[in-house]
């Protein structure tokens, strides 16, 4: 009897270390495969968003319409250069005395100060803040709308 106990306390202890380990082979297992694909995840979800902003702007500068369409857009997110340097400037004062402030750096217009103005929506803003705004965003600061000029039926029929 005491052989068999023996025995059976031998085989105890040489099961113990394996059996008293705190991660089971199969849990770490599982995890490792969990993480590799949150890995992978992440990855192809960064890849496609940047790859897929790129392409949705080119083919909108592909398709580029009358004036209808939206304003063309750089890789970054800012409307064309030349979109930009065609808003039209005019002087404040006068009947154009709709606006008090520059919404972008917050400074009060003065008579006879050049101002840059979106012809869709008619906000007016200095020239180098209303271009800083457009390198980095596509639309109006004020009312967030990305048409910066009216459609040609717009122009053609006054309503715009």
């Amino acid at each position: 009897m005491r052989t068999l106990l023996q025995e059976e306390d031998s085989d105890k202890l040489l099961r113990s270390p394996a059996t008293s380990s705190p991660f089971d082979s199969s849990l770490v297992l599982t995890v490792l495969v969990l993480l590799t694909v949150l890995f992978f995840m992440a990855f192809f979800s960064l890849y496609i968003r940047r790859f897929s902003s790129v392409t949705s702007s080119g083919d909108e500068n592909s398709v580029s319409g009358a004036g209808n369409s939206p304003p063309r857009l750089h890789k970054r997110g800012g409307v064309d250069v030349s979109t930009v340097q065609s808003l039209p400037i005019v002087l404040y004062g006068g009947d154009l005395k709709t606006w008090s402030e520059c919404s972008i750096c917050l400074t009060e217009f003065e008579e006879k100060e050049t101002v840059k103005v979106i012809p869709y929506c008619r906000h007016g803003f200095h020239p180098v803040c209303i271009e800083t705004w457009l390198s980095s965003h596509g639309s109006c600061p004020m009312c967030r709308s990305t048409q910066l000029f009216p459609a040609v039926d717009e122009v053609r029929t006054g309503t715009g």
